[in-house]
Order: structure tokens, then sequence, then C-alpha cells
């Protein structure tokens, strides 16, 4: 993660948006403390989920999960809850 001031930020926007739309995450900082991210946004969004959620979704969180196999398939699934 980039972690960038407000200054540079301004400065910068383009680049920044550029290094973003890559699927690069930056922190905003001021002062020295990060406020704020910046990460791409998403095609579609599920927005029944709480904001949380979608900032972990979306944030990349779950990305290595991706490399990860299948434990389990519909057919272990025992009772489903509608």
């Amino acid at each position: 993660m980039k972690k960038l001031s407000t200054t540079k930020v301004r400065e910068k926007i383009k680049e920044v948006l550029e290094f973003v739309s890559e699927g690069n995450v930056v922190a905003l900082e001021r002062y020295g403390l990060p406020q704020a991210l910046i990460i791409k946004y998403p095609e579609e969004i599920q927005s029944d989920l709480p904001d949380s959620t979608l900032l972990s979704q979306y944030g990349g969180a779950f990305d290595w999960l991706k490399d990860e196999p299948d434990l389990y398939t519909e057919s272990d699934v025992i009772e489903k809850y509608e």
C-alpha cells in the first residue's frame, strides 16, 4: 500500500488515479497519519451489504482466497436456509 499526503495527492491526482485503477490501494495521510483509503471503484456493488463488508470485499482483503482450493461443494450442504 502506498501512503501519500493530501498535498501529494492534489499535485499528482492523475498518477494516483491510474495507480488505483490498476488495483493498488493508496492511504491518504494528513499530518503523517492515515485518514482514508483510495481503492478502485468496483464494477458492481451489492448495495444491501454494510460499508465495512464492501470495503473488505472490494479492497482486496479476500483476494488470497482465489488461489485456494474449494474445500466444499454444494453436495456437502446438509440443510439449506432461505
